[in-house]
């Protein structure tokens, strides 16, 4: 039996053969055929070619556009979420709009954007009227209006409030140009110091500051303007004058049967937070109020340390002139870790 490599060559050298033999026109037509076979072949495997490239582009394109789409619906709803973020859940706010080059008590717009640089959301800023009823910030009306803490002076218009240079250099500013920055950065608040406790002084202050906003065309910033009440009928009047959303109530000396009673007061009226001066901190003060889901806050703190130890009680945030906002979050974050620590091994 001859092999299959034999069976081989003798198959083309027949092929061979009968091809020499062949006229040369019918050789010429077959050689054509073959060339037109070839040609076709190889132009089909262009064709695949590319539509595989195109398909497979096509798909790869097609990923990355998902990708990104779904990269940018992540960062659009991490944007959100800190656009969204409650007043109350920011644990530092920016005292007297916090401090710029080691002073405090300024009110000025170079220490609102001192604070908002270190990374605060939440101003408390001290207010007053001037003699022609425009809201500007400041503490005290003192004898040097140069210096924010100066006292014993009287209140003046408001063409000479804005000649002011604090300490010969800030810029004081009105509740207008407030509501300018609060636009200008929209994921601001700013939380009121009225001087006045009492009812009806309160309903005036708050009366010019809705109309600021009014006349500015700008009452939608009265939705970040957290309300600083001292006393039920203060909040009864200035709720008259506007719906405000946000409100904190600040106590000073009371005792803990008052303070039981301000608690159900702010329940019933959807009151976010309580603000407790630092000498009236306890752990069962803090205890009623994380009991009754009311945010708790101090003032005016500016140590990690007694930041931390007030923590420990149960504050929730405090006020500050000097600490930055993410050393007052690191403060809860480093006690939330050394409870966890604790836990874990008294467990084991």
């Amino acid at each position: 039996m001859l092999s299959r490599k034999k069976l081989k060559t003798e198959s083309v050298k027949r092929a061979v053969k009968k091809a020499k033999h062949q006229p040369r026109h019918l050789r010429a037509a077959a050689q054509n055929m073959a060339l037109r076979l070839s040609m076709l072949a190889v132009l089909g495997i262009i064709i695949f070619s590319c539509v595989f490239i195109y398909k497979d582009y096509k798909n790869k394109t097609q990923k990355a556009a998902e990708k990104a789409e779904q990269a940018n619906k992540e960062t659009t709803s991490e944007e959100k979420t800190e656009n969204t973020k409650q007043w109350y859940e920011h644990r530092a706010i920016a005292h007297a709009l916090g401090e710029i080059d080691g002073k405090e008590y300024t009110n000025s717009k170079d220490a609102f954007l001192n604070s908002y640089q270190k990374g605060f959301k939440v101003f408390e800023v001290d207010l007053m009227q001037t003699t022609d009823h425009v809201m500007v910030a400041r503490h005290y009306w003192g004898k040097d209006l140069s210096d924010p803490k100066s006292k014993g002076g009287s209140p003046v218009s408001y063409s000479q409030f804005k000649k002011i240079k604090l300490y010969g250099k800030y810029t004081s500013v009105s509740l207008k140009e407030l509501f300018e920055l609060m636009d200008q950065y929209p994921d601001t608040y700013i939380m009121t110091d009225t001087k006045d406790s009492d009812a009806a002084a309160a309903k005036d202050d708050f009366s010019v500051i809705v109309r600021t906003a009014r006349d500015m065309k700008k009452e939608y910033l009265l939705d970040r303007v957290i309300v600083q009440i001292y006393n039920q009928p203060m909040y009864h009047a200035i709720q008259q004058v506007h719906a405000f959303r946000h409100v904190v109530y600040t106590t000073y000396k009371q005792t803990d049967v008052a303070f039981s009673k301000m608690i159900r007061f702010c329940k019933a009226n959807g009151i976010e937070a309580v603000t407790v001066p630092s000498s009236s901190v306890n752990d069962f003060r803090m205890e009623l109020l994380n009991k009754a889901g009311i945010y708790s806050f101090t003032h005016t703190v500016n140590s990690v340390y007694e930041t931390r130890e007030y923590m420990k009680l149960g504050v929730y945030g405090v006020y500050t002139d000097f600490l930055t906002n993410t050393e007052v979050d690191l403060c809860s974050l480093n006690l939330k870790k050394q409870e966890f620590l604790n836990r874990f091994f008294n467990k084991h």
